[in-house]
């Protein structure tokens, strides 16, 4: 009896994974396969997270541009991908120059060369065989004879093989020059953008400049411009927490309650895809639920 009632609960805890898309529908998360780490529901927004929302960022800059704060909008949404990429682009620059370095380095060979190495111990074994003394000690004699000069004939006058380089070939690669000009290049590229960014939302001559104070502005044009010549891909960073303060104690609330972030969350619930978190997480959605 008890081996029948462990039976019907170990059938019981089986997860019917089969049966999951055909019963529950749209909740393809249902408690079956639910995960702890799913806490947030997509109907229930931060600022950050629109930020990073591509569903829900385009109504989040209908309702700014509606409230004449869509520029702030733009500018964090600009200098984050500068950060981002000016990071990727110099990572492979730096990857690239170990890279190449590395390849550039010489190899170091035997000085007598492996082909000579090979030859001494066929000839070694060779005398052996022929119960002829051990060219080791011929070689002995040799070296003998070449520490007395009178004994050793000049290079010129002894024909020989002559000993390989020690220091080998090194890889061909892209020499020094060349890799400054990538570098050179890379940073006026990174500088080009940083400026362009700088002209249209913080320089005091644009169109519709952040509001920052004069010390954050000059503290991002000593990052752009520094005395090594190198871009800060971190320049905006102080500016970008300033606006995100901005949107999220002056708009964002604003936004939650407007008619924007109700057709964002008719589009979620529309897209055949509500998982049982959005719901869960998203206290008016929940009381719907529970009714």
């Amino acid at each position: 009896m008890d081996s029948f009632a462990r039976g019907r609960t170990a059938i019981l805890k089986k997860q019917p994974s089969h049966m999951e898309a055909a019963h529950f529908g749209d909740l393809g998360h249902s408690s079956v396969n639910y995960q702890p780490q799913e806490t947030r529901s997509r109907m229930s927004k931060t600022v950050d997270q629109v930020l990073r929302d591509n569903v829900a960022l385009p109504h989040f800059m209908h309702c700014m541009d509606q409230r004449g704060a869509d520029h702030l909008v733009r500018f964090w949404l600009e200098a984050e991908s500068f950060r981002s990429a000016s990071w990727s682009r110099v990572r492979a620059q730096n990857l690239n120059s170990v890279k190449h370095s590395s390849l550039a380095e010489p190899v170091s060979i035997s000085p007598d060369g492996p082909e000579l190495h090979q030859n001494t111990l066929n000839d070694l074994a060779l005398h052996n065989s022929r119960g002829n003394p051990s060219p080791l000690s011929s070689r002995r004699d040799s070296s003998n004879a070449e520490a007395d000069p009178k004994a050793n004939p000049s290079p010129a006058e002894t024909p020989g093989r002559q000993a390989p380089s020690r220091t080998g070939t090194p890889s061909k690669g892209p020499s020094n020059s060349t890799l400054r000009d990538l570098s050179d290049t890379l940073m006026k590229s990174i500088e080009k953008d940083a400026v362009t960014i700088f002209t249209k939302y913080i320089s005091p001559d644009a169109v519709r400049p952040i509001p920052i104070t004069e010390q954050i502005r000059n503290d991002i044009v000593a990052k752009i411009c520094g005395e090594d010549g190198m871009v800060d891909p971190n320049c905006f960073v102080i500016a970008q927490s300033v606006v995100f303060s901005i949107l999220e104690q002056q708009h964002f609330t604003e936004f939650l309650r407007s008619h924007h972030f109700c057709k964002y969350q008719i589009e979620v619930l529309t897209s055949g895809s509500v998982f049982l978190a959005d719901i869960l997480f998203c206290e008016s959605a929940l009381f719907y639920f529970s009714e």
